[in-house]
């Protein structure tokens, strides 16, 4: 097996938005990160704005700037991704101050046990047949709910906080729009916490590949750097990364039906961190099934216990339903092959939710201080 690169929960976003959490008196259940409270700790910042790209790992940007561009050259720290490195796990950690193992929100498409349903989480679409899943309020939302870092922020009274970006607190559509409001914000007045999320370069590395956003890259670092020299020395900027990408290729599941007979539905969770939930009288023989499908080298199979007391998931106490939620096992990638049902699922150039450097590794930039 390739040697996987390991969460690490003391050096990944959850310590960042605990560092924020804790700097503001709001109860904090996690670690927070030191070189966030160091600076923190330099003055009364007016504004803390924390911005994350998604995709923007370690090796995007090495990829794709050179040392000296502003981005590359305020790198503070390398950090870990939260597992599975993917964006719903990732962005949900940051944006609620708990683990993937507390909130349950680990990947794009996951089986609700409560409806029998496979799930699109954010767009709430059945994962098979594409139709919306109806109602006013997200499957996920009804059935895992969190109470995320505005609500607790905003309950010390001693900051306003924001999250910018198409579902956040402040909405925005264009990347014009997600640096203005967070412009117009920082020189409101009153202290704030600033969070926004933008998708790219995510969204076009899937389909393109990883070295298909060069330019991409570039206007993100340009507009960073404007960003900052417009903000007054009130203003703290830190920008971080969910995950990395690389591209993949795919093995199907559809391929080695003693494998799919040993199962109860098809896997969930992630291309790269898939869920199974296995037959009890294939639980003992399934990781010898599965190493004969797919091997020992590209893939990590772990059970959700061990996976649990790895503290793969992160640290506190997991939800009652962890096992429910997440299945017998799950199959962690750890070389470039990713996991499909069949050749009709839609193929994606670049993943993630892994455990390669590519995927693992993000950034702590600290853009102004």
């Amino acid at each position: 097996m390739n040697k996987p690169v390991l969460p690490d929960y003391s050096n990944c976003g959850l310590n960042v938005a605990s560092s924020v959490l804790r700097h503001f008196g709001a109860p904090c259940a996690h670690p927070t990160h030191p070189d966030v409270d160091a600076l923190l700790g330099r003055k009364q910042y007016k504004n803390i704005v924390v911005m994350l790209f998604d995709g923007l790992g370690m090796a995007t940007i090495a990829d794709h700037l050179p040392k000296d561009s502003f981005l590359a050259s305020h790198i503070a720290r390398q950090m870990t991704a939260v597992f599975p490195s993917t964006t719903v796990a990732a962005t949900t950690s940051i944006e609620s101050g708990d683990s993937p193992c507390e909130h349950g929100w680990l990947g794009w498409s996951m089986y609700f046990y409560q409806i029998d349903r496979m799930v699109d989480v954010f767009v709430n679409l059945d994962s098979w047949t594409g139709k919306p899943m109806g109602g006013d309020v997200r499957v996920i939302d009804q059935y895992r709910p969190y109470r995320n870092i505005c609500q607790r922020l905003n309950a010390t009274g001693n900051v306003s906080a924001h999250i910018v970006s198409r579902f956040g607190t402040d909405r925005i559509q264009t990347l014009d729009e997600m640096f203005d409001t967070a412009a117009a914000l920082c020189g409101a007045p009153g202290r704030r916490y600033i969070y926004t999320y933008w998708g790219e370069p995510d969204h076009t590395m899937h389909d393109q590949g990883v070295m298909a956003v060069g330019d991409m890259v570039r206007d993100i670092d340009d507009r960073v750097r404007s960003f900052c020299q417009a903000m007054g020395e009130d203003t703290l900027v830190l920008v971080t990364a969910d995950h990395g990408l690389l591209d993949c290729e795919c093995r199907y599941t559809c391929d080695y039906p003693e494998l799919e007979q040993a199962l109860t539905r098809p896997f969930h969770i992630e291309a790269r961190a898939a869920g199974f939930y296995v037959k009890p009288e294939y639980r003992k023989v399934f990781p010898q099934l599965f190493d004969a499908a797919f091997g020992h080298d590209d893939f990590w199979l772990v059970s959700t216990d061990a996976a649990l007391s790895m503290g793969l998931l992160g640290g506190g106490t997991p939800r009652a339903d962890i096992r429910e939620i997440i299945g017998d096992y799950i199959a962690i990638a750890t070389g470039r092959y990713s996991l499909a049902h069949s050749r009709e699922d839609t193929a994606l150039t670049a993943m993630h939710a892994g455990m390669t450097a590519r995927e693992m590794y993000v950034p702590l930039i600290v853009a102004k201080i």
